[in-house]
């Protein structure tokens, strides 16, 4: 009677198939992540992890003829468009980012430049190696951590205990997926560069050659008289927009002057 009274208290009251089932399903380790595949690239070689930005303003004549060499570039260095954007018609002006090997991003750089005017340019680079260590070490100890709950579970005998070891298995494995994407995150950045692109078209006046001092001379003249008729023009149009607050003050103003004169005149005779 002790003993049948007894059982229950340790073991659920389950058949053994189900607990062997259970069992499996518990034991089994959280799905390998790619802490051993991620992608390597030069830097990290060197046990540095550098994420590189750069950024392009060119002049070019023909947007939608730059755009296309600018995919055949891309895709020739392995690399792809995030997003664009074009506006204006026809098209005055252009911008796209894209991805490219963090080993081709020197080269891309300089043929994307090939042919155009180079307005502005920029290259960021910033180091995520501590970053990266920090969740390295973080993934290997939730990994030792969750082998030895693992090692605990095979071995639980009552219910209380392997409900309380499940729960910190979900527990575990929840933060390494999570360090594990976070890996997977500063390995794509750092693998591969991103790349904006600015387009825009030349502005129509024509460059004077340097030599041409009296071409440049009458560009500023005719500037400089630009200038002064859109001066007048923004003048005229004030003026006649303020009308009716400074045309009352004129009225009354002048109004004054001439009853003054008159006063006067009456007053003489």
């Amino acid at each position: 009677m002790g003993e049948t009274a007894s059982a229950p208290a340790s073991m659920p009251n389950r058949s053994a198939g189900a607990e062997m089932a259970d069992m499996k399903l518990a034991t089994e380790p959280a799905a390998p992540g790619s802490a051993q595949a991620y992608l390597v690239n030069e830097t990290q070689v060197a046990d540095r992890w550098l994420v590189r930005n750069g950024a392009l303003t060119l002049e070019v004549p023909d947007i939608p003829k730059a755009r296309q060499e600018a995919i055949r570039i891309l895709r020739a260095a392995g690399g792809y468009i995030e997003n664009e954007s074009m506006s204006g018609e026809p098209l005055r002006m252009g911008s796209m980012t894209a991805r490219v090997p963090v080993q081709k991003y020197e080269d891309t750089m300089e043929k994307l430049k090939a042919g155009t005017r180079v307005l502005a340019e920029s290259t960021n680079t910033d180091d995520v190696t501590t970053q990266a260590v920090d969740a390295q070490a973080r993934l290997k100890v939730l990994r030792a951590e969750e082998q030895s709950l693992l090692s605990l579970y095979s071995r639980a005998r009552n219910v209380d205990e392997i409900l309380k070891l499940r729960s910190q298995l979900s527990t575990i494995r929840q933060e390494i997926e999570s360090v594990d994407a976070q890996l997977k995150n500063l390995a794509r950045m750092s693998a591969l560069s991103t790349i904006t692109i600015n387009y825009q078209i030349p502005v129509n006046l024509p460059q004077a050659a340097p030599g041409d001092w009296a071409g440049r001379a009458f560009q500023e003249a005719y500037a400089g008289l630009l200038g002064f008729v859109r001066g007048l023009a923004d003048f005229g149009i004030r003026f006649l927009v303020f009308v009716p607050i400074w045309g009352p003050i004129v009225g009354l103003f002048w109004w004054l002057v001439r009853r003054a004169k008159k006063h006067e005149a009456n007053a003489a005779q």
